[in-house]
């Protein structure tokens, strides 16, 4: 399956949105590089749409990405009465077209921002299309509205209709989800103590490599990268905002060396530590 997996911050955002029935012999419009991606929803009937090499026949509950920069068209006209929702939506982030799903979480991306990735598939069957049809109709009933809130409320339905169709797409178990999840409130809350694989193995009574596959499917990384990002992070507060040194910082969040934690800092910010002290700390005065 063919997945858009976009970089986050920052997230997609919405663009437009309508709905449309086709009688019987009607095509949808050819269209090539819209600059949009254009998300379909079909309630009844079919759309049988082709981009580049590749068709999909979207039927009733099920859901068709095309490209923002390919191009598309139905290729046959419908054989019956069809109704579906369109949205258009765009990302100034970083996107790709992989061949698997990848989720959750990626790391530090820039100085105080955690990036995480969002995948969602070109096509598929919703899981529950009831909630995805009662947010689309919520965004329509903002479409004719000049207010200004109305625009930041658009944002704010699509992005829950955006992270819903995201979890849907491969359901975690909720053991897998617990685990991983109580790996990483611990390793949050001691992060500043040595903490092992054997460690954590004997605390949740689970071999460390399964609760590093728990890890891994959740949060998208291990427990030592996830504590190596929590490190950095608390880091960065005692950096900001303490006339700390160097090491003692690196110390007191956890860090067996002041040169490892450096080349940790480094290797995720590209800066030292100590040139993200003097650009990023504030300087009283007029």
């Amino acid at each position: 399956m063919s997945y858009f997996h976009f970089e986050s911050p920052p997230l997609p955002h919405f663009v437009a949105c309508g709905e449309a029935t086709y009688a019987i012999g009607r095509s949808h419009a050819e269209r090539s590089n819209i600059g949009v991606f254009d998300m379909i929803f079909v309630t009844r009937g079919s759309l049988l749409m082709m981009e580049s090499d590749t068709q999909w026949r979207t039927g009733p509950g099920e859901c068709l990405i095309l490209r923002p920069d390919g191009y598309h068209f139905q290729l046959n006209p419908c054989d019956e009465e069809t109704h579906f929702y369109w949205l258009h939506f765009q990302s100034i982030g970083k996107w790709i077209e992989i061949q698997e799903q990848n989720r959750g979480f990626l790391g530090v991306q820039s100085h105080f921002m955690l990036s995480f990735n969002v995948s969602i598939p070109r096509y598929w069957k919703l899981l529950n299309p009831t909630n995805a049809y009662e947010q689309i109709r919520n965004l329509l009933t903002l479409k004719g509205q000049p207010a200004y809130s109305s625009r930041w409320e658009e944002q704010t339905i699509f992005q829950k209709l955006f992270f819903d169709l995201h979890i849907e797409q491969e359901p975690l178990s909720s053991a897998v989800s617990r685990l991983a999840d109580d790996t990483a409130r611990y390793l949050r809350q001691n992060s500043p103590e040595q903490i092992t694989y054997e460690q954590l193995g004997k605390i949740f009574n689970f071999h460390p490599s399964y609760i590093t596959r728990c890890m891994k499917k959740v949060y998208g990384c291990t427990p030592v990268e996830y504590l190596t990002i929590v490190r950095l992070d608390q880091s960065k507060i005692l950096l900001l905002n303490t006339d700390l040194p160097i090491g003692r910082i690196a110390e007191e969040v956890g860090f067996h060396s002041s040169s490892y934690f450096t080349k940790c800092f480094c290797k995720a910010e590209k800066i030292t530590p100590h040139k993200f002290r003097q650009q990023f700390r504030y300087k009283g005065g007029n």
